[in-house]
């Protein structure tokens, strides 16, 4: 067991139990019949296993978790003495941990692919420490591979610099022209003051999703997704400039657009984060000094994943030298491994290559093989290529002849190639412009291209693992070694397998690297010359720093038990001042805790609560049969086509849409923009909300609560209250409305329209309060307002009040101060008239008094009406839980009064009275206002349309109007 768990890794206790079953009876009992299962000398039990796995893990651990990490440096520069291991503890001196890693093999990795360009990343959470865990990687010609690996205490510029100038000291070859990091200032300094001549690029990933990320933040203004996507268009095309007139026109575009002058925002972020960085994202600084096509730090990711999710299974939270352990005696052995039977696949002498591969592509890399040979076209017209001098071309466009011509040179000795298309930008290889050129033109071939290129490591296979140095000259290959590739795997002294080559001389030991840093420790750090650690120096080791630890369910499991016993205690106590003052300090409670929003609405917990799991509820006495809905597959998916599948997925047509009902009276409106789900008619005539509308409860039989017969099929119930008003709208009132009102239901369309009358009544030279129905569904049968109007809209599940008092279009919400879609088409179909010339209509939506629960929303937008109407302060605070006893008074005397304030309203300040503006059009059916936007106006309703909302084309409008255009409504 100490074997498995120790040298194998084994850390679950059902994997070492498997290992130990199998053990038995292959090995002990092999061709026997193996002991009984309940034999615990051969069948542990788990906890058997895991008090083993405790007992062997405690005694192989030093006092400090330092002190074991130091012992295993011990080891390793005994095992390996080639290898650099520097080790420094973190000590109460003021001493700063660090950690430094490199093989031989590595720095010959550093050597020959990193004074090109070389990739950094930190990455944590690898331990239980909260200690950043660096990889310094390379692109080599098969793979990315990681060259060298330190752990500092601290993600600073120092701690970075120190550990970088190791490196640095056991590779004087070194010498990057290039580095790709993330947005890290710390990390861009500390390469800078190393080297000063390199240039340090910032990775484009990590760049596009800093942008998404900054303005998706609700603080910085661009929730509208519109405005959000055309910013960040108006970057990534400063981001593709591959001339300095190209970034400067960008940079000029930007500044001059609507959305720079309309956010502060962006200005301070783009002008203080990322111009002063700009020759490190901008595609023009990359184009002319890369020899490898890298633009992102994908690479260094994709090691830093393989690392956690693969090699540090089940090591959650374990120890530093856990991690180190892992580190040297398995992922790096592996990188070199396959580093190594990549090289050989791909050789000549593992298999042979294809008669039609040319001779300068055999013994190169698969993927530089495949690029050129897929840019490689036999049928090249060549009269496309003409020479301007030796070495540069003028190469015409194969799919756009006469059109676009791209400059091409071969380079030199010294000058890389370049050409001006895409392709080769993108991936820095031959690209089929430069492959018409070595292929078909007489003069010219592969050592035609310049030697500094032509040389580069990643364009050829490894000579020392294959055996093979290969030449061409001409189209002769000249192949330098004696005998061919015969590869065999041999066993490391770490105990790992690589691939070998029988014909290549074995290596010559290299020299001990120093393993102290900088050569010299002073003894107040507890190391002696010979770096060996004291450890009865161990007292005065600083402890490492402790990865953070969210305890989230702990704090809210103790809320909502507090908060359950003060439901329990609140029945007990029966003084009203004590009640009232707890009321006071629970609403300042609410009113200070900032709820995560997205997109304007409540966000989701990451954290679930937990569910009981193997216990079933009691039967109920009364179960009502659900009915599962057929699952919509367009629900998940996005796009134009998967908006239109949605609503046309199983939609139900009422049978008697249009018809007249016994009392004369339409079952709904004949001129509807879409069909009303599931809509029924009461025996008034009057039309039932959507079932989707409202809960279960409600929608499904809300006649239900006031007891009545059903006779014949048909629901009766007795009349409450019926109101008529003289521009036609006639509502009536039932027991069943009234059950809705009593048990704290929501307001249906015939509580919010009998509002409406009442208001209409009490306040004459109130305009547009017209039928809800009429609002949601057909927003264009509408009359428009004309003067100082008030009407109430249905949202999706709310209700809120609009007005046009003072000339401005204003909202009132108890929930927030967003504005949506379908609120967005109704304003505008109401207010139509208030619009600019270029149909521009500016709401302001105010949130005065948020609600308590999500049933009265439609008794604060009755509430906020009759404050409209009575010209009282918006601010001033209601009293909901008078609301509906207040209203149903109101019904049963036909007349509106003003609701109940709170007695408290002046001492207790408003819950943050919100207020946002947003600018909408009266034009097309997206209703948003794009300032310069092309638009063509139907010849037969004569509204007008974006050109991109109908997908058009600029250059095909002026065919389309020369005859009669018909938008999609008029056709």
């Amino acid at each position: 067991m100490k074997y498995l768990f120790i040298d194998n890794g084994v850390r679950s206790v059902m994997e070492m139990k498997r290992h130990i079953v199998s053990y038995v009876e292959q090995e002990l009992f092999r061709n026997e019949k193996p002991p009984d299962k309940t034999h615990r000398r051969y069948y542990p039990t788990s906890m058997d296993i895991q008090n083993v796995m405790n007992k062997i893990k405690s005694t192989n651990q030093a006092p400090t978790d330092q002190d074991d990490l130091h012992n295993l440096c011990d080891e390793i520069k005994k095992t390996n003495p080639d290898h650099t291991v520097i080790f420094r503890p973190s000590t109460l001196g003021g001493d700063k941990f660090l950690f430094v890693y490199q093989t031989p093999w590595q720095r010959r990795f550093l050597s020959l692919y990193g004074n090109e360009m070389c990739l950094m990343d930190a990455t944590y959470r690898t331990c239980r420490y909260a200690l950043p865990l660096f990889f310094l990687c390379v692109r080599t010609n098969v793979s990315y591979c990681v060259v060298a690996s330190f752990i500092p205490q601290q993600e600073d510029t120092a701690s970075i610099a120190e550990a970088i100038e190791v490196i640095k000291q056991h590779n004087p070859q070194w010498n990057p022209r290039h580095m790709m990091v993330d947005f890290s200032i710390a990390e861009i300094t500390a390469l800078e003051q190393s080297f000063p001549d390199c240039k340090v690029f910032i990775c484009d990933f990590h760049r596009e999703k800093a942008w998404k990320e900054w303005l998706s933040k609700h603080e910085h203004g661009f929730q509208d997704l519109y405005k959000r996507d055309h910013a960040l268009k108006l970057l990534r095309t400063i981001a593709k400039s591959s001339t300095v007139e190209e970034y400067t026109d960008s940079v000029a575009v930007l500044k001059n657009d609507d959305i720079w002058g309309e956010s502060a925002h962006l200005q301070a972020y783009f002008t203080k984060t990322w111009q002063p960085h700009a020759n490190r994202w901008v595609q023009y600084y990359r184009n002319n000094s890369l020899l490898v096509g890298i633009n992102t730090n994908n690479g260094v990711e994709r090691q830093n994943e393989l690392l956690k999710y693969s090699y540090l299974t089940g090591f959650k939270n374990c120890r530093i030298t856990e991690l180190v352990q892992v580190l040297v005696e398995r992922f790096v052995p592996d990188s070199y491994v396959k580093y190594q039977e990549f090289n050989i696949r791909y050789s000549s002498g593992f298999r042979r290559y294809h008669v039609d591969i040319p001779p300068f592509l055999q013994d190169r890399p698969v993927d530089v093989v495949r690029h050129i040979y897929g840019n490689i076209n036999k049928n090249y017209p060549i009269d496309n290529v003409t020479e301007i001098r030796n070495g540069e071309f003028k190469v015409k466009s194969e799919t756009l002849t006469g059109v676009i011509s791209y400059y091409l040179s071969l380079g030199t000795d010294e000058e890389p190639p370049s050409c001006e298309c895409e392709d080769w930008i993108g991936s820095k290889l031959p690209c089929k412009h430069m492959c018409a050129i070595i292929m078909h033109h007489p003069d010219y071939s592969w050592m035609s291209i310049g030697k500094c290129y032509r040389e580069n490591p990643v364009l050829k296979l490894d000579p020392e693992i294959t055996g093979v140095n290969t030449l061409i000259d001409g189209d002769q290959i000249i192949n330098t070694s004696d005998t061919q590739v015969n590869a065999s795997f041999v066993t490391t002294p770490d105990g790992s397998q690589n691939i070998k080559t029988n014909d290549s001389a074995e290596s010559t030991p290299t020299q001990d690297h120093d393993t102290t840093l900088n050569g010299t420790v002073t003894p107040e750090s507890g190391v002696d010359a010979n770096n060996n650690l004291d450890l009865n120096y161990s007292d005065k080791l600083s402890s490492l720093p402790k990865r953070k630890r969210s305890n989230l369910r702990q704090i809210r499991g103790k809320n909502i038990m507090l908060l359950k016993r003060l439901i329990d205690i609140t029945y007990m106590v029966d003084d009203t001042e004590h009640l009232e003052h707890i009321n006071v300090v629970l609403e300042n409670i609410i009113s200070t805790t900032e709820v995560p929003m997205l997109n304007n609405l409540p966000k989701k917990s990451k954290i679930s609560p937990k569910k009981i799991k193997n216990i079933r509820s009691l039967p109920m006495r009364e179960r009502s049969i659900k009915i599962k809905r057929k699952y919509n597959k367009y629900s998940k998916r996005f796009g134009v086509k998967a908006d239109i599948m949605k609503n046309h997925f199983r939609v139900p047509l009422d049978v008697n849409q249009g018809q007249k009902s016994s009392n004369g009276i339409n079952s709904c409106a004949t001129n509807a923009s879409k069909p009303l789900l599931k809509s029924s008619i009461d025996t008034n005539g009057s039309l039932q909300h959507p079932n989707k509308r409202w809960p279960k409860s409600v929608a499904v039989n809300s006649l239900t609560a006031s007891k009545t017969a059903t006779k014949n099929g048909t629901q009766t119930c007795k009349e409450w209250k019926q109101f008529r008003s003289s521009c036609g709208m006639n509502v009536c009132l039932n027991t069943a409305d009234k059950d809705i009102l009593i048990n704290d239901d929501w307001l249906n369309d015939k509580h919010m329209d009998a509002a409406a009358i009442m208001l209409k009544t009490a306040y004459p030279y109130i305009n547009l309060l017209q039928s809800t129905l009429n609002m949601e569904y057909a927003p264009a049968s509408v009359v428009p307002a004309c003067q100082d109007a008030m009407q109430f809209h249905h949202i999706g599940q709310h209700w809120v009040v609009s007005t046009s008092a003072a000339g401005s279009i204003a909202v009132y919400d108890s929930l927030s101060s967003s504005l949506n879609t379908s609120l967005k088409k109704q304003l505008a179909f109401a207010y139509k008239k208030y619009a600019d010339e270029q149909g521009r209509l500016d709401i302001d939506v105010y949130c005065t008094q948020r609600q308590i629960g999500s049933q009265d929303c439609g008794l604060f937008a009755i509430a906020n009406a009759t404050k409209i109407a009575n010209a009282q302060d918006m601010n001033t605070q209601l009293d909901q839980w008078k609301m509906r006893n207040h209203f149903v008074q109101c019904i049963d005397s036909g007349a509106i009064r003003p609701f109940p304030l709170r007695e408290d309203a002046q001492s207790v300040p408003t819950t943050g009275s919100c207020r946002q503006r947003y600018s909408i059009s009266i034009f097309c059916s997206c209703n948003r206002h794009r300032p310069n936007s092309q638009m063509i106006q139907c010849d037969i309703c004569l509204n007008w349309y974006h050109f991109k909302c109908l997908n058009l084309d600029a250059s095909k409008v002026a065919s389309m109007m020369a005859e009669q255009y018909k938008c999609k409504k008029c056709i």
